[in-house]
């Protein structure tokens, strides 16, 4: 059982946290961190609360009580060639882009950072993509970054040695075979590969980059992946700048699905390759940033979001009482905005409560309808799911990408978020009304979803 820590002291330690490593808490991880705290008194390592505030604030991340914490709070959820959109996007598309403008110029040079590599599956997949892409590979200068917080990631990525779940849902077969060596009931990486990723720590809520002290200055794409989830809306916007900055003109980011919010990358072109949204930094001029207009579609009635704010009840049970009714206002609000096609008012409210908190599912669920109302299908893609990322069981969102992606003539695809929709229902009462959806129960989602997977298996 969790011991009971002073409130005050708590709230001190989660806000230095979140400054610190733009860690945002919700429930798990105010549970985690507890664990952690928990673990460190009875080790003897920590004496009280005030002694662990004043040893984080005089001490470096790299020190070993920053990085108890950082482990236990960080989640290093990754596997090679990890999704498959951007994966494509990245052969077909972003790579050979580059590197056809690198031999046209002739420079045979790239610049790649892999920022929160984790373990190290991402940049080194991204090595090998860049081995199958350039046949001459040994005459080009090739520097590919991989940046963590977690010092311990960055070590099990230096090493190379990987289990089993490193090679799971899409990595394709031929990868152990190919750049792997089996060892010790796992798998090692080739020498050669591994020489080609720099591991090094990096704290992007930090401002040491871009500098060419660490080898951030000039780069040609930035893949950052599932992080900036986690940060405030704040952070996130100081990150994206900085790898605005980071980047070289004609230079890309990739983040991961679940992570853009509306205005943050405004400095950027979007691009939308089979399903990956791509940024990209283009030098433009003052009319070329003009937003193209959007005509709104037929005005249709959005279903009702109903707010469900939630948290540890012991330590934020009063902030919460002090957040509720103002976000249930907002919520209301931006409601009405949203059904009177006043599409302006109601993101501005939903990013003031996403200020708040980023993890909050049903922020992304209004807005992917109020984008699918303007007619902008892609940016309703990425809101989606970032929603079923903040809830994975949330099944009115993956029952929507099925619709998307069935209009899209992706049915296969479809087909997989349907059937994720029915695994979140199956367990509810069948009369239970659905979270987010106005005059819906369990029972008819359930009825649609049937409906539409035995279309989807007789081909009707």
């Amino acid at each position: 059982m969790s011991l009971v820590w002073p409130k005050t002291e708590y709230e001190q330690v989660v806000q230095l946290i979140s400054t610190r490593v733009g860690l945002q808490f919700n429930d798990h991880r105010h549970k985690t961190l507890q664990t952690a705290l928990d673990q460190l008194l009875v080790s003897g390592e920590l004496a009280n609360l005030p002694d662990l505030l004043a040893r984080l604030e005089t001490s470096e991340n790299s020190d070993s009580l920053w990085q108890q914490i950082i482990q236990a709070l960080t989640v290093g959820e990754t596997y090679f060639y990890r999704n498959q959109a951007h994966v494509n996007a990245l052969y077909q598309h972003v790579l050979p882009t580059l590197i056809e403008a690198r031999r046209k110029a002739g420079c045979r040079q790239l610049r790649i950072w892999s920022a929160g590599c984790a373990t190290g599956e991402e940049p080194y997949t991204l090595a090998m993509i860049l081995h199958d892409l350039i046949p001459d590979i040994d005459n080009w200068s090739i520097s590919l970054l991989a940046t963590d917080v977690n010092l311990d990631y960055l070590k099990r990525a230096r090493a190379g040695y990987y289990r089993t779940p490193s090679f799971r849902g899409e990595t394709p077969d031929w990868v152990q075979k190919r750049w792997f060596t089996p060892q010790d009931g796992g798998f090692l990486l080739k020498p050669a590969m591994r020489r080609m990723v720099t591991f090094a720590p990096l704290n992007l809520i930090s401002d040491v980059y871009p500098s060419a002290a660490n080898n951030t200055l000039s780069m040609d794409l930035v893949v950052c992946r599932n992080v900036t989830i986690y940060f405030s809306r704040e952070q996130t916007q100081q990150v994206i700048n900085r790898f605005y900055d980071t980047l070289v003109d004609g230079g890309w980011l990739i983040v991961g699905h679940s992570e853009p919010q509306p205005g943050v990358y405004q400095q950027y072109v979007m691009h939308n390759h089979d399903n990956a949204i791509l940024y990209q930094k283009v030098v433009q001029t003052a009319e070329s940033r003009q937003p193209a207009s959007v005509e709104p579609a037929k005005r249709k009635s959005l279903p009702a979001v109903t707010v469900n704010v939630a948290g540890p009840a012991d330590i934020v049970e009063a902030a919460q009482r002090r957040t509720q009714a103002d976000h249930t206002e907002l919520w209301r609000r931006a409601q009405i905005a949203a059904n009177r096609e006043d599409w302006g008012e109601a993101f501005q409210l939903l990013d003031e409560i996403e200020s708040a908190d980023v993890l909050q599912p049903q922020i992304h669920y209004l807005r992917a309808l109020i984008q699918l109302q303007m007619g902008d299908r892609a940016a309703s893609l990425v809101s989606l799911r970032q929603a079923v990322y903040c809830d994975p069981s949330f099944a009115l969102a993956h029952y929507t990408l099925g619709e998307l992606h069935e209009k899209a003539g992706a049915l296969d695809e479809a087909a997989r978020y349907w059937r994720r929709a029915q695994k979140s229902l199956a367990q509810l009462d069948p009369q239970q009304p659905l979270p987010f959806a106005e005059d819906m129960t369990v029972e008819m989602l359930k009825g649609l979803l049937d409906y539409r997977l035995m279309k989807h298996q007789t081909g009707v």
